[in-house]
């Protein structure tokens, strides 16, 4: 990736049992900081996991801190980073407090980097794991940071860069990830004092919906069986996840899929499985979200033409649909065969039994 110029970098040690946080005596500016920052970047970057966001007030302690690491030259960044360490310290005491018979929260420590690259001026602030060790040149316990799967909460004010005139656009996009399956609300209500941009129902709907024209426009006209089995993993995505992450969903509807029909597969499908990657920024949904369930059911049916007057109506996703309902050919007529002991009893002829009876 390019390489970042960093402005201003500081570590604080967490400590939500006290509420406070811990500057550690070491400066956290030298080489092997940068090393250790420059990682975190493509790591949020390919997890791609996160949700828009506004500050629900411009005048609240989060935002007015924040802001002040834009002003470089009027930002006090030891006071400033000192300031927002504290205050998660505080929000993370309540949110033990509160939840903490159902789940303990992750101790650890927040990393505050202020960067330019690629035309971008961008704040990071970032909440990693920070455990002890036994260091084996003394067998000593000490403290510190892994340099792999250690990014636990982050937050990015991005602002662009005019590259004519190297102007910063006053507007930044606010991005929030969570290695959890549903972003935590201490982390971006209570800590960040962020809003969302899109709720929940509306992720849900708009979400839902680019799957499912996307399959439409790309599948149903030519490759209908393919379109059937997609559209059903759509929706059983959509009805047994709580919790949407689109690289999740992208590996469990299409990447987990192989095409029944040879056209499909190979360049073709490789373009379909790109064009679904690209949906969050097409049609302005999150990366994740939490899934209303009230909001999948609309969804749901889906009719298929089988003769005049008759038709197979799908109401809802359907486990190993590939394998209940299949086609087959014999002396020149097409049929399909749909595994119901109850549709059975509507069509026996006498003398036959139903499977298994």
């Amino acid at each position: 990736m390019t390489d970042l110029d960093i402005k201003h970098s500081a570590f604080h040690a967490i400590d939500y049992h006290r509420a406070i946080a811990d500057v550690p005596e070491a400066s956290f500016n030298n080489a092997e900081v940068k090393n250790y920052i420059q990682g975190i970047i493509p790591f949020l970057h390919k997890k791609r996991n996160n949700r828009a966001f506004q500050f629900s007030s411009d005048t609240g302690e989060t935002s007015t801190l924040t802001n002040k690491y834009a002003s470089i030259a009027d930002c006090d960044f030891d006071a400033t980073s000192l300031a927002l360490a504290t205050r998660l310290a505080k929000e993370e005491q309540k949110a033990n407090q509160r939840y903490g018979h159902l789940n303990q929260l992750h101790a650890g420590g927040l990393v505050q980097v202020v960067y330019e690259a690629e035309d971008q001026f961008v704040i990071l602030i970032a909440k990693v794991d920070y455990n002890n060790f036994l260091d084996k040149s003394d067998y000593t316990r000490r403290s510190g940071l892994p340099f792999e799967r250690y990014v636990l909460k982050a937050f990015t004010m991005t602002f662009d860069i005019d590259s004519e005139t190297g102007e910063m656009n006053e507007t930044p996009t606010l991005s929030v990830f969570d290695t959890n399956a549903s972003i935590s609300k201490y982390w971006w209500r209570e800590f960040l004092e962020l809003e969302e941009l899109n709720t929940n129902e509306a992720n849900t709907v708009t979400a839902l919906d680019a799957h499912l024209r996307l399959l439409k426009l790309k599948l149903s006209r030519n490759y209908k069986s393919d379109y059937t089995l997609l559209r059903n993993r759509v929706i059983s995505y959509f009805k047994t996840c709580s919790d949407y992450k689109h690289d999740d969903a992208l590996d469990i509807i299409f990447r987990g899929y192989h095409p029944l029909n040879t056209e499909l597969q190979g360049e073709k499908y490789d373009r379909l499985l790109v064009a679904a990657t690209t949906l969050p920024d097409q049609k302005g949904f999150d990366r994740q979200f939490s899934v209303v369930a009230d909001k999948v059911k609309a969804k749901m049916g889906h009719r298929i033409p089988l003769r005049p007057n008759m038709e197979l109506s799908l109401l809802g996703e359907i486990d190993d649909l590939e394998n209940v309902v299949t086609a087959s050919e014999s002396d020149g007529r097409k049929y399909i065969t749909i595994e119901s002991e109850s549709g059975f009893e509507y069509f026996k002829k006498n003398g036959i039994d139903a499977p298994n009876s």
